[in-house]
């Protein structure tokens, strides 16, 4: 079975499967977007949320988010190039990673005029198996974080999307059973902290610390997201797990794949606090990872950790994780 879920995945992703589903993604109304645009855009004139409104949970922890703004939908061109928008530009980056001991890239996606002058926030996004720094990029992942900032008035950010897979020998994907392979994926913790992050944070103007640090990702990458946003709660304020695989913490499998478990729980040490924001998307369709997310939704609740947990139409697919992306991007710093 694990071998068969490999596979299958991968002709997903080599037929384009996951592309073409993006780009036939209908969700949401543009009148209520239209709405949204107006609103926002008035009340923020430069796109950056200085004045933003502060929340928290019952607990009093701060929260980035309403807690009544249980709206999920997404504009019809929520993940597309508008007309008359201007987006920041793509850049492949290189940087040296003592985790494997080579040069490896990642792709860097800044705002529209981006100025070395002033300081941006950081979302890292990462993808999920059998891709690479380009995969969030293939889905529109500029369009559908700017147009989130525009659509809500959010803080303009960069964006850094690295390639999660992190092996030290440096072979590919291929020919590892989906079990070995993950080890590969939970490798990248100490690439991104170690390594990419402070390249990141020499080389181009941001805000550091966890206010201002964002981590999301999908199926694996989403379970990478959790495993490293909990293990760094000093770093990241904001973790994003759309379709995530299972493990991070002890859970039961439902598709006869056992993987170790990365963590004990998901508890922080009280001084630093919870993330302000938990957002766990996942389709009613997905043969993979609907019991995993599901689980991280009943265990968060159980334990009294503030989160965000909707399902939608979809399977294991892009238009899933670009729903789950615009609607973190929309509640982040």
């Amino acid at each position: 079975m694990i071998k068969k879920y490999s596979r299958f995945i991968s002709s997903l992703l080599a037929s384009g499967f996951l592309i073409f589903s993006l780009q036939g993604c209908q969700s949401g109304t543009s009148d209520y977007a239209d709405t949204q645009r107006l609103t926002q855009s008035s009340q923020v004139s430069d796109n950056t949320a200085a004045n933003q409104e502060t929340y928290s949970d019952n607990s009093g922890n701060r929260l980035s988010y309403d807690k009544s703004d249980t709206q999920y939908t997404t504009p019809d061109d929520f993940s597309q190039m508008r007309e008359g928008k201007n987006y920041g530009e793509s850049q492949v980056i290189s940087y040296y990673s003592s985790t494997v001991g080579r040069y490896r890239n990642a792709n860097l996606i800044l705002p529209y005029n981006y100025d070395s002058s002033k300081s941006y926030p950081v979302l890292y996004l990462l993808h999920g198996m059998g891709g690479n720094y380009m995969s969030w990029e293939a889905f529109g992942c500029k369009y559908t974080v700017q147009n989130a900032v525009e659509d809500y008035g959010r803080s303009d950010m960069i964006i850094v999307c690295p390639t999660v897979f992190t092996s030290i020998s440096g072979e590919a994907e291929d020919g590892y059973a989906f079990s070995e392979l993950t080890e590969q994926y939970d490798n990248c913790l100490e690439d991104i902290v170690n390594d990419l992050m402070p390249y990141i944070n020499e080389n181009f103007s941001t805000k550091t610390g966890r206010d201002y640090t964002a981590i999301a990702g999908f199926s694996l990458g989403g379970r990478e997201a959790l495993y490293v946003g909990y293990s760094h709660p000093e770093l990241f304020g904001y973790i994003g797990a759309f379709s995530p695989v299972q493990g991070v913490i002890p859970s039961p499998s439902s598709t006869g794949i056992s993987l170790p478990s990365l963590l004990d729980d998901l508890s922080v040490d009280a001084s630093i606090g919870q993330p302000y924001l938990n957002l766990l998307v996942v389709g009613y369709d997905d043969p993979f990872c609907l019991s995993a997310t599901e689980f991280y939704d009943s265990y968060m609740t159980k334990n009294g950790i503030d989160h965000i947990f909707y399902e939608m139409e979809g399977a294991h697919d892009a238009n899933v994780w670009s729903s789950g992306l615009y609607n973190f991007a929309r509640r982040i710093f």
